[in-house]
């Protein structure tokens, strides 16, 4: 089934696209790479800073932030008036402007969390004051997941190799920003079965990743 036709532009919107158009589309090579920068952040913004997902961190009155690093792209900015945050990691925390987390629980994750849960339960007298909020965002990762238009959507990539791959099956992604669609979209059951690499990420990075994981675990599927 074709996609619908788009919508026409106002004239001033028209303009103002054809103008970042001519932009981005400069022909140096010093136009190129700085044009590709902006435009994949733009991308990764529109992917991660929207709609659900930031109405949850406005809401929330305590952040759980889970091996962040600042040399990622943030999913959140800190401010005075913010929320608090807590940094769970093996590592302690890069404190700079942008974070400061005000508690830090470091050690191994997995065991950590298991305590902090156990910790927390029966104790947080709100604790579903956000679990509508959370439904939400998950019906709107896996809309458009099973859509027949072709060329597919990313989200229906996503599902179809998740369809396929066994629960403990390894996928290992190479760079580039189809990887934002599984690093947000693909649900794993086991640890360890997502493999991506980030920030600054090196180009054919997804091949020897299988290719390692493989030979260690030959009795798993890796894609």
């Amino acid at each position: 089934m074709p996609a619908p036709a788009p919508r026409p532009l106002p004239a001033r919107a028209r303009s103002q696209v054809e103008a970042w158009e001519t932009f981005l589309n400069g022909r140096s090579l010093k136009q190129r790479v700085v044009a590709r920068y902006l435009y994949e952040h733009w991308f990764v913004a529109h992917l991660v800073l929207e709609g659900g997902d930031v109405e949850a961190i406005d809401r929330a009155d305590l952040i759980i932030a889970i091996g962040h690093d600042t040399i990622e792209k943030p999913p959140f900015i800190m401010g005075p008036k913010g929320p608090q945050v807590v940094h769970v990691s093996y590592m302690p925390a890069n404190v700079e402007q942008v974070y400061f987390p005000q508690c830090e629980v470091i050690g191994d994750v997995g065991p950590s969390l298991e305590l902090l849960a156990d910790r927390l339960e029966g104790k947080l007298p709100h604790a579903s004051a956000l679990l509508s909020l959370r439904e939400s965002i998950l019906a709107k990762i896996t809309d458009r997941a099973t859509e027949g238009r072709w060329p597919p959507t990313p989200q229906r990539i996503v599902h179809d190799v998740r369809q396929v791959i066994p629960e403990d099956g390894i996928v290992a992604l190479d760079n580039g920003m189809y990887k934002i669609w599984f690093a947000r979209n693909y649900r794993t059951q086991v640890a360890n079965t997502l493999l991506l690499d980030n920030a600054l990420a090196t180009m054919g990075a997804g091949l020897p990743s299988a290719v390692r994981h493989g030979v260690q675990r030959r009795q798993l599927r890796a894609a």
